[in-house]
């Protein structure tokens, strides 16, 4: 049996989130608690035909993913969150931005090895934003950190294998690549 993927063995990279600073999207980094990975829809179109129904694919649509952050007593990440909110709609004057670059993300999600810098595979998520961010309720009773929770919809997702060094863009996709002469699909097995 070959070794399972842990679940617990990942971390999830911004970029533009918030203010454009390194060391301020890192706090988002080193607080993220649990993050669903990417998941597709695609919709089947039916055409009747005489005595019977078939169907082809029509459009996709790319599920929104949930990113659980943990609140620190900084303050660091309820500060990045709600930069990014702002960011993407001025609540006080009511203003927005004209196009979506100004204020979308990217976000690099990470199945790591167990070592600092073995990635055993990627998701790489563009046009991002938070739709929907709820800061969670306090309780008395309760020991367990205050959370953070996002819905963030993405334009696009690209799953791809290999370490940081090689990333995105290397020909590392594990995705077949259909314009590939040699491209046979993926093997599984040996």
């Amino acid at each position: 049996m070959l070794q399972v993927k842990p679940k617990y063995r990942f971390r999830v990279l911004a970029n533009n989130f918030g203010p454009i600073n390194p060391q301020q999207q890192l706090d988002l980094t080193r607080q993220v608690a649990t993050v669903t990975r990417p998941s597709i829809t695609q919709e089947p179109v039916w055409v009747d035909a005489y005595n019977s129904k078939m169907h082809y694919l029509g459009k996709h649509t790319w599920n929104p993913i949930t990113l659980v952050v943990r609140d620190d007593i900084t303050n660091a990440v309820t500060s990045l969150v709600s930069y990014q909110l702002q960011k993407q709609l001025n609540h006080y004057e009511q203003t927005g931005f004209a196009a979506g670059v100004n204020y979308k993300f990217t976000l690099l999600i990470q199945t790591m090895d167990g070592s600092n810098t073995g990635v055993l595979d990627e998701w790489y998520l563009e046009g991002c934003s938070v739709s929907e961010a709820q800061y969670g309720d306090l309780d008395s009773a309760a020991s367990d950190p205050t959370l953070i929770t996002m819905t963030i919809p993405y334009d696009n997702a690209t799953l791809s294998n290999g370490t940081i060094e090689e990333g995105i863009g290397s020909g590392n996709s594990v995705m077949p690549d259909p314009a590939s002469p040699s491209n046979t699909g993926v093997t599984l097995g040996s």
